[in-house]
């Protein structure tokens, strides 16, 4: 299914245009994506790098590729710190956070990967009291 979606960091310095179809969406669970997204998971979906054009702030990128990983990366906006599109070691893919994609509702979760290594907390989570709060 071919879509379309903007994305953008918090503060709006880095926006971009996504186009489908997608590759794949993932909750990754790994200790890796954990720390980057200070989260229970990473949530990222996955297109051909042709599909993510960026409208501004390319400028206000920065890449972090943890030297020790063969395919592990975040791309963050300088200013405000917020995750957003990278392109794959190899250039073919781009990792687009879903957090970033304004109104994304384009498919429902692949897999969750990594599951053994999810947070111990992370069941108990969902399983807690739910509130609507204040922004």
């Amino acid at each position: 299914m071919d879509q379309e979606y903007d994305g953008g960091c918090l503060c709006g310095a880095v926006q971009y245009h996504l186009k489908g179809p997608f590759i794949r969406f993932f909750f990754c669970h790994c200790s890796r994506c954990r720390r980057a997204s200070g989260t229970a998971h990473a949530a990222n979906v996955f297109t051909r790098a042709s599909n993510v054009e960026f409208k501004s702030g390319a400028d206000k990128i920065k890449t972090f590729k943890l030297p020790e990983a063969k395919d592990f990366a975040r791309a963050f906006c300088t200013e405000c710190g917020s995750p957003v599109p990278y392109t794959s070691g190899d250039g073919k893919v781009s990792v687009v956070p879903v957090g970033s994609i304004k109104n994304f509702s384009a498919r429902k979760v692949d897999a969750q990967k990594f599951w053994a290594d999810r947070a111990d907390w992370y069941e108990s989570g969902l399983a807690a009291p739910r509130q609507d709060g204040e922004r």
